[in-house]
């Protein structure tokens, strides 16, 4: 009973979702309508969260204001969900999710930039695409691992994606670490992990499915200080951003312990 209300409850929310992105475009005005379409994705991640019996565990805090490219280590789908409910801004997805039926047309209408990776020359046209969403005042998050693992290590970060804000003054990358700790008040180590982790050659139905008998997931995402864009080019920002983003996993390893200065408190998401 618990897997079929959860089940008929996504795909519902989904399309409600949808149909408020849609109807958006037509009613509210351009410059505001990003605003809003960042909103109403952070209110449908919240109630999947609630549906999935997922919690989230919070340390640190993204800076007021601030917009650019958000980027974190990559566990699987519910990514999305713990980190668009905590970071209201736009996905980058393989180009692959376009065409995956009822997600691809949601990510579509919701402005999801797509990147084809096995296309290098639309590199270039890739990362403008970045910069311009960024100046427009989008939040861009990626998972710049190029692929999802099941947490264990954190894999070198694809270059690409920083060509869009390489070396440009007053620009900043925010780090994020994302780790499931428990399963059904169960520590999550493993292949106890892959009840959530969807990675390697992991159907996407059947995960799902047995996800959603789960009865509760906790996640914990820590946020570090923005990166310094001045300087660095594309290579230097992706190679500090992973030693970035390998560092707060530590931070989430040792919770309870003191934790460093800029990163002071933690907060609960119910």
């Amino acid at each position: 009973m618990r897997r079929a209300f959860r089940l008929a409850s996504i795909l519902l929310v989904s399309l409600l979702l949808a149909a408020t992105l849609a109807a958006t475009a037509w009613i509210v005005p351009e410059l505001r309508r990003r605003r809003y379409r960042a909103r109403f994705q952070q209110a449908w991640a919240c109630v999947l969260c609630a549906v999935l019996g997922i919690r989230v565990e919070v340390i640190g805090d993204v800076p007021r204001g601030w917009n650019g490219l958000a980027i974190a280590n990559h566990l699987g789908y519910t990514d999305i969900l713990v980190l668009g409910r905590i970071v209201p801004g736009t996905f980058v997805s393989k180009a692959d999710v376009a065409r995956w039926p009822v997600i691809g047309l949601l990510a579509s209408i919701a402005g999801t930039v797509y990147v084809d990776r096995e296309d290098r020359a639309a590199a270039g046209a890739f990362a403008a695409e970045l910069k311009t969403r960024i100046a427009a005042g989008d939040t861009l998050l990626l998972f710049p691992e190029g692929t999802s693992t099941r947490g264990e290590t954190i894999l070198p970060f694809k270059t690409a994606p920083f060509a869009a804000v390489a070396g440009l003054p007053g620009k900043t990358v925010l780090p994020l670490h994302v780790d499931v700790v428990e399963i059904e008040g169960v520590s999550a180590t493993g292949l106890l992990r892959d009840a959530v982790c969807w990675h390697g050659d992991a159907e996407l139905v059947p995960h799902l499915y047995r996800l959603s008998g789960l009865r509760n997931i906790r996640y914990r995402i820590v946020i570090g200080p923005p990166i310094l864009c001045e300087g660095r080019d594309r290579k230097v920002l992706a190679r500090i951003s992973r030693e970035k983003v390998e560092a707060l996993g530590k931070v989430s390893d040792r919770q309870g312990c003191q934790l460093p200065g800029d990163l002071i408190w933690i907060r609960s998401v119910p």
